[in-house]
């Protein structure tokens, strides 16, 4: 078993599964279905029915169980067969304690992870959203199917050069401005802390008016979770979190909190943000999509510049990772690097 099964994924929003009806997913390539209980625990097993591979999805809820469309065989919040109805209520096969596959499940911060690994790693937590309804803050979500795996999603949402191009006037615009980075690499994560940047295009009217140096930081945390920080000296912040969740090779559910502070204007800019978001999403799909579209057809390998060795390390952690090393043993590294936007 890959051993990047042993993390936490997001399964869905909260308020995506409801009492009435079950809900599936797949992750890493496994078909899944989630429903909640009589006491409105959030319940995930494998989307296959014992009997005659049924679809348990398909199906209904009855009482706080599962009940496969195909047979009608019914399955309790332990994922124990607990009604055969083609067999009575005198049915031997109920004493067998029959179960489906049934996974770990967290509810935490309006969201529903899902562990596929049988015993997860005691390191290995759900993110904690640090500013989650915060009164202070305010947090607009997306959900969105990217069609390209998840380590070009992951560079993506930490990739600086890309935003004069892709997203021009939104986060930056192309001016020739020589940036450097620190980069880390520990413990399974990379950190980059960049230097000199003052301006992030359209949000600087309320987010930097002043122009104040932005201190930026970038994360990622093996597997799959990015964090984007920017902070000037008036404590204006604003976060992006991103968590890209393998669907199979080719397609990644990218879960997307922003979370911000801007004072006075944080409720007010709220639709604002929005808008931007919306837009820097629509332009990160099309360009992710067009990407993956060359890699399939071409089979080139990437060329690297400066810039691209935030990506590098990123790819080797997530690759020692999924091969079943021991990342927080792996070496240290502490470097810098530079690059122009």
């Amino acid at each position: 078993m890959s051993a990047e099964k042993n993390f936490w994924y997001i399964f869905a929003e909260s308020a995506e599964l409801k009492k009435d009806k079950p809900l599936k997913r797949k992750i890493l390539g496994e078909n899944l279905v989630g429903f909640r209980d009589k006491n409105g625990k959030a319940i995930i097993l494998l989307d296959y029915c014992l009997h005659r591979s049924g679809k348990l999805s398909e199906g209904w809820i009855e009482n706080g169980c599962l009940v496969c469309p195909f047979h009608g065989w019914k399955y309790n919040n332990e994922a124990k067969v607990c009604r055969i109805p083609a067999e009575g209520n005198e049915s031997k096969l109920l004493k067998k304690d029959l179960k489906a596959k049934k996974f770990l499940v967290e509810e935490k911060q309006g969201y529903i992870y899902v562990c596929l690994s049988e015993q997860v790693l005691p390191q290995n937590k759900p993110f904690d959203y640090p500013y989650y309804q915060n009164t202070n803050w305010a947090t607009v979500r997306f959900k969105n199917l990217f069609e390209n795996n998840v380590i070009n999603c992951v560079e993506n949402f930490i990739d600086v050069p890309h935003t004069v191009f892709v997203h021009p006037g939104i986060f930056r615009s192309e001016k020739g401005q020589k940036i450097e980075a620190i980069i880390e690499s520990k413990n399974g994560k990379v950190y980059i802390n960049y230097q000199n940047e003052n301006s992030i295009s359209n949000f600087n009217w309320f987010f930097n008016s002043s122009k104040q140096q932005i201190k930026h930081t970038d994360i990622f945390i093996t597997p799959n979770i990015t964090n984007v920080n920017y902070k000037v000296l008036n404590n204006c912040q604003y976060i992006i979190t991103s968590q890209s969740v393998p669907v199979d090779e080719w397609q990644t559910m990218v879960y997307t909190d922003i979370s911000y502070n801007f004072g006075l204007l944080t409720q007010i800019a709220k639709p604002i943000v929005q808008n931007q978001a919306e837009q820097v999403l629509r332009q990160d799909l099309k360009i992710l999509k067009e990407q993956a579209e060359n890699i399939k057809q071409f089979k080139k390998k990437f060329i690297d510049t400066e810039a691209d060795l935030i990506h590098t390390l990123i790819s080797e952690l997530r690759d020692k990772t999924i091969a079943g090393e021991n990342i927080s043993e792996l070496p240290e590294i502490k470097t810098k690097i530079s690059f122009y936007i």
